[in-house]
């Protein structure tokens, strides 16, 4: 089932670098007011509720697992590994994918430039394959927004609430990536790759953890 999912990230992962010079640049136009210079999700404080929305819920995924495990210290033994296995996958994952690949490794570091830059301050506009190293203001991919947005639905996923994680993880995808879209904070292949990377790597989390931490099986709900 795991192979099965990355094939599928990988294929459209395929199809948004081939997509993207057609589609990066019009899509980015769509909310972009050129009378008044602004993007529709700059003056609409929806979007910008769901903008801050992720600090409050990076702090929570931070939080929250800590407030489960010490309160699972009276559970079953079976409860208490399922809520194990769900903290360290969750804290790997979080640490990996958005921490240390989406905003350290390509933000900080690949230099593309957002399309609020590129139509309004008349920035070099560059394909998602095409990095600028010497040019670290310019973090437009992926989106670290998004990233977070794509995850927030893994604790449940790795503790039996299969469909409620997957759920969450699809909502915080379209939710967070609309509200950057819309303020000309990405562009669409910053938004897909977010969740293609976070999604990958929570796949090899889990493999790892299973195979090397915790080898009992765990059933899913």
């Amino acid at each position: 089932m795991k192979v099965k999912i990355a094939v599928v990230l990988f294929i459209i992962a395929v199809i948004t670098l081939y997509l993207s010079p057609i589609f990066d640049q019009k899509l980015a136009e769509i909310p972009y007011d050129m009378v008044s210079h602004t993007f529709y999700g700059e003056t609409h404080l929806w979007v910008k509720i769901i903008y801050y929305g992720v600090n409050v819920s990076t702090a929570l995924l931070i939080i929250l697992p800590l407030v489960v495990l010490l309160r699972s210290r009276t559970a079953p033994a079976d409860q208490r590994v399922i809520i194990r296995r769900m903290i360290v996958i969750s804290y790997l994952s979080l640490a990996i994918g958005p921490g240390l690949l989406v905003n350290k490794l390509f933000k900080e570091n690949w230099g593309r430039a957002r399309p609020y830059q590129v139509i309004r301050d008349g920035h070099q506009f560059s394909l998602p394959w095409q990095p600028h190293f010497n040019r670290p203001a310019d973090n437009s991919f992926p989106s670290g927004h998004v990233s977070i947005g794509a995850f927030i639905g893994v604790p449940f996923l790795v503790a039996r609430r299969r469909k409620l994680g997957v759920t969450l993880c699809a909502l915080g995808f379209v939710a967070v990536g609309v509200a950057r879209w819309l303020q000309g904070g990405h562009y669409f292949s910053d938004i897909v790759f977010a969740a293609i990377i976070v999604w990958l790597i929570t796949l090899l989390v889990i493999n790892f953890v299973d195979k090397h931490i915790f080898t009992r099986k765990v059933t899913h709900g």
